[in-house]
């Protein structure tokens, strides 16, 4: 019976003849693959298929691939930081001219508050969705400018450590697909 050193030894240099045989006929006692590679699905499909404006000091980090412009007419969607220094004036302006803005991070239905109050904002209806996060802390909050009414969009958590940079990734990513499939 062969030796452990010695079964290892030819087993490295079979490996070996292998693979720098490459395509040969010796790389037929691997087999053949019988799956076709699949690709890899792309996270956040959304945020790579709309384009985005994103206000100042917004800081979460987008995947590579996700098309930013320089004005919300070129955009799907506004997103801000619940700490924004946008000016509350320009956020109403971009709102009346009919583009939808999204505060993404805690506080978010509070800071859209803020925004159009400190803006002047006269939105049509009777603008009870401002209050539509009641008690729970909110991590993103969306305004669809529509005619009549604007429509809303919201999600909350209870916690306010678990907002890493995922659970903003994918508020983001349903803020954009709801604004984008009202738009259709």
């Amino acid at each position: 019976m062969p030796s452990r050193r010695r079964l290892l030894s030819s087993t490295a240099a079979l490996v070996s003849s292998l693979g720098l045989a490459g395509c040969s006929a010796d790389a037929d006692l691997l087999g053949t693959p019988t799956d076709t590679p699949t690709e890899t699905p792309v996270p956040y499909p959304h945020l790579h298929e709309e384009p985005l404006h994103v206000g100042p000091e917004f800081d979460l980090e987008l995947p590579p691939g996700v098309t930013l412009v320089g004005s919300p007419g070129e955009a799907t969607v506004t997103l801000l930081a619940s700490d924004t220094t946008a000016p509350p004036d320009e956020v109403v302006s971009w709102l009346e001219a009919g583009h939808p803005v999204a505060v993404l991070g805690y506080s978010a239905v509070e800071t859209m508050g803020r925004l159009l109050d400190q803006g002047d904002a006269d939105p049509p209806g009777d603008g009870s969705y401002i209050g539509a996060g009641g008690d729970a802390p909110s991590v993103a909050f969306c305004l669809i400018p529509a005619p009549e009414d604007w429509d809303t969009v919201a999600g909350f958590t209870g916690d306010r450590d678990s907002r890493d940079r995922a659970e903003q990734l994918r508020s983001a990513e349903y803020v954009v697909e709801s604004v984008a499939s009202r738009r259709e």
